[in-house]
């Protein structure tokens, strides 16, 4: 049987050495993977495609929702932007087909309840 050898004659590590050296290595992935899903968001977590693609208002809608982190009501982004309701509506539309936004219609507010994704 061969076993490989440090430089004091030992073989190398323990189990817990292994698991030391495979947790490092996962660790070095994940970091990698997640510079990856990064890589070409702004601040405001638009990718470059979503800025190619969309208008300068869908942009923005888009922009504000992702900023918020949250649910935001329909008729307060109406109020943030400057856009009519009728636009606001048609620019969440397209964005809720695109599958960039999710509306969910709350009684209780009287408005569509908007998230990014």
């Amino acid at each position: 049987m061969i076993v490989a050898m440090n430089h004091h004659g030992h073989g190398f590590g323990s189990p817990f050495g292994i698991w030391l050296v495979l947790g490092g290595i996962l660790l070095v992935v994940v970091i990698v993977a997640l510079l990856l899903y990064f890589r070409g968001r702004q601040p405001d977590g638009l990718s470059r495609s979503e800025r190619r693609e969309l208008d300068p208002m869908q942009a923005g809608i888009l922009a504000m929702l992702r900023q918020n982190g949250g649910p935001v009501a329909q008729s307060q982004i109406g109020e943030a932007v400057p856009m009519d309701s009728d636009e606001t509506a048609n620019a969440l539309r397209e964005l809720e087909n695109r599958g960039l936004v999710r509306r969910e219609w709350n009684s209780e507010k009287q408005s569509y309840m908007v998230w990014a994704k």
